[in-house]
């Protein structure tokens, strides 16, 4: 059994991206760290059954005062801890406290699994490259299906290749690379070495087709480190002429397949390489062009700035654990996707910054306390004597500790359990190399302890790991009735709803992963199953579970305006646009309540302020019935009788009221719109009106000379 516990091990890790139920709200984030933390258990116990005292000796030294990144863990976990009690949201502060938990529980059975059995970690490196070969072929899986809409720039997003998104998917595949170096190094098999060096090529191709930003800076930061290595093991003679040679050949071939598949992907047809074009220059030129790879940079930057003023109004403290996405929308989202109500960010697309906004200085300082720790422990052991073996131990674990940092600058690694792991991992291997052995992990059997001691620390250690296991158990068990409950809404099944979210432990679980209450989905549900009195608590607990959620304030406002208290509603709706200036449903809830009471003017206003990509029909009523009126009460101010006959023809047309709508969102004004529309038909399309006769309307109507 000890003989085959290790490859036992390494076949579990192997099965990961096998990992995914789409019968969860999110397919892989819940089950992946039940099953990570019950593959570490379970090597955990089968090590201490079969070999006790290397175990408890590795695990002693793992959890030493001394050890660095075990200290750095801990008082980020800490800190998410006492965050809890001051978290407006306390579901999501038990989240993020489990998964720093969980963080903290994949270093230590990494670091004593390696420790314990000497050559595991060339089987753990084993084992990413045979998840990126897995992950790859998914998301080749996908891209194929994608194929005939590569057309829209937003058709990559499909390309998550089971990894939830695009992003971090590239950033994993950026991950595992470092590890085929050591793989390599250690397979004598021919067979072995092409598979992994196919499997380095097709990772870095994959890379390129997700057009993944982040993914591209964490694969230049493996290949930028990797080539700083090679030539620092040069120096210290330990590459021989030929395998020098040969990493110089790999790293050019590595960066050849990145750019053979964007060259690839850029001559597929014109709006593929409009698509790579644009993807490249939109670091550039974000400000002045506007389109959807400018709109993320500048998404990003606004999300940043928003950040800062948190951390800002809460620099020792932090907001809670968890809790960012609360706190993020009171400080403004006029101008970007969230503004709609229908895009929700989660984090901030900064690891740095999310921590320290929601866990304060302390938890900022211990989180990059663990780059600080893995940058200096690394060197200071690669400057003594050491084997090859051990610089590439040092150098693969280095490598993957800068591309998770500069991920960690623009995306959200922390989030995800895979991403974590490799984290964990990198971090265990520079902690557990040993210079004085050629295994690079050997742990000292001579060293005398109390093994009762450590017996009741480390049973300790897996029943709070069981713990933590447990309520990612309870989240994905959640998951699966709240994506049931989606369902039954989607078929308008209300009373199904109510039953599915009924199954569902609220006090873990209060929030969606969007920050969506769930009495929120039972308020609308009693809504339209005719209960309003239910649909007005719903509303109002969902308002103390997120004062934000933009829905909640417009559906809450509306019942206000049932009960006929508009000033209530009003309130609430322009709590809603003083979030996302551009909501549309506030505006819209705006402009009827401006409607019933006579005033046409102010009801067309709101109008102008935002644009739905998916009309409905109440929309197009809403806004065709608003507009018709307004056009035919300013007709009588018309400076000419061609005006006054245009205005009537747009007034009769639904679908000119509505381009009219969208027209009136773009000039950001009502009147220059509606009088620009007039001028341009009755000179342009109709010929009715003369040119000067309509430059000398324009001068009337105070008009630029544009349409």
């Amino acid at each position: 059994m000890q003989a085959a516990l290790p490859y036992l091990f390494t076949l579990s890790l192997c099965a990961i991206p096998f990992v995914y139920s789409t019968a969860l709200l999110d397919p892989e984030q819940s089950i992946r760290f039940v099953y990570l933390l019950l593959v570490g258990s379970i090597a955990l116990a089968a090590s201490w059954i079969t070999n006790e005292k290397k175990l408890l000796s590795a695990f002693r030294e793992a959890t030493r005062i001394s050890n660095p990144f075990f200290v750095a863990l801990c008082i980020l976990l800490l800190c998410a801890l006492l965050s809890v009690s001051t978290a407006a949201q306390k579901s999501d502060a038990w989240t993020e406290a489990a998964r720093v938990a969980s963080f903290l529980f994949f270093y230590l059975f990494i670091f004593t699994i390696l420790k314990a059995h000497p050559g595991s970690i060339v089987r753990l490196a084993t084992c990413f490259c045979v998840c990126a070969f897995l992950f790859c072929y998914f998301a080749i899986s996908d891209f194929q299906q994608l194929s005939e809409q590569l057309h829209d720039s937003k058709a990559l997003y499909g390309m998550t290749g089971r990894m939830g998104h695009r992003n971090l998917l590239a950033i994993f595949l950026a991950l595992c690379l470092p590890f085929h170096a050591l793989a390599l190094q250690r397979y004598r098999s021919v067979s072995a070495r092409i598979f992994f060096v196919v499997n380095i090529l097709l990772s870095a191709a994959v890379i390129a087709l997700t057009t993944s930003r982040v993914g591209w800076t964490g694969l230049a930061a493996i290949l930028f480190l990797a080539m700083v290595f090679i030539f620092w093991g040069d120096k210290k003679g330990l590459l021989t002429q030929s395998l020098f040679r040969k990493s110089m050949l790999l790293f050019v071939a590595c960066v050849f397949a990145f750019v053979a598949m964007l060259a690839v992907y850029f001559f597929m047809n014109r709006e593929t390489s409009k698509n790579i074009t644009q993807r490249l220059t939109s670091v550039f030129n974000y400000k002045e062009q506007k389109n959807e790879h400018t709109e993320t940079i500048r998404e990003r930057l606004r999300l940043w700035h928003n950040t800062v003023e948190i951390i800002k109004e809460h620099p020792l403290t932090g907001v809670g654990a968890g809790n960012w996405k609360f706190h993020f929308p009171a400080k403004g989202m006029g101008g970007i996707r969230s503004e709609n109500g229908l895009i929700h960010f989660q984090q901030p697309h900064n690891d740095f910054l999310w921590v320290w906004a929601e866990t304060g200085v302390a938890g900022w300082l211990a989180f990059v306390g663990l780059f600080v720790a893995a940058l200096v422990v690394a060197l200071k052991k690669m400057r003594r004597d050491t084997t090859l073996h051990q610089f590439t131990v040092l150098a693969v674990a280095l490598c993957g500790t800068g591309a998770y940092f500069f991920a960690s600058l623009f995306d959200f690694p922390k989030e995800r359990p895979l991403h974590l792991f490799a984290f964990a991992c990198f971090l265990a291997i520079i902690s557990a190399a040993d210079s004085g052995s050629d295994d690079a992990n050997a742990v000292s059997e001579t060293v005398s302890f109390s093994k009762k001691k450590w017996r009741a620390l480390l049973l300790l250690l897996l029943l709070l790991q069981a713990g933590v296991m447990s309520f990612w158990v309870m989240r994905a068990h959640a998951e699966t009735h709240l994506k049931r409950a989606l369902l039954a809404r989607k078929q308008a099944n209300y009373k199904e709803v109510f039953r599915e979210l009924d199954f569902i432990y609220q006090p873990l679980f209060e929030v969606d992963l969007t920050g969506t209450p769930l009495n929120w989905y039972k308020g609308e549900a009693a809504f339209f199953s005719g209960n309003t009195d239910a649909s007005k608590q719903f509303f109002e607990s969902s308002l103390k579970a997120n004062p934000c959620h933009l829905y909640t304030l417009s559906n809450l406002g509306s019942l206000y305006y049932i009960e006929s208290d508009t000033a209530k509603a009003i309130a609430q709706w322009d709590k809603a646009l003083a979030i996302a200036p551009g909501f549309a449903e506030a505006n819209l809830n705006r402009a009827i309540a401006h409607y019933d009471k006579g005033e046409i003017g102010k009801a067309v206003e709101p109008l102008s302020r935002f644009t739905l990509e998916k009309l409905e029909e109440k929309h197009r009523v809403i806004i065709t019935t608003i507009l018709r009126e307004y056009i035919l009460s300013i007709k009588k101010d018309a400076a000419s009788p061609e005006l006054a006959e245009v205005l009537q023809r747009i007034a009769q047309t639904d679908e000119w009221l509505l381009t009219l709508q969208v027209k009136m969102v773009s000039a950001r004004q009502t009147d220059a719109a509606v009088w620009k529309e007039a001028i341009y038909t009755a000179a342009v399309l109709d010929k009715s009106i003369t040119p000067q006769t309509a430059d000398s309307l324009r001068k009337f109507y105070n008009l630029s000379l544009d349409k």
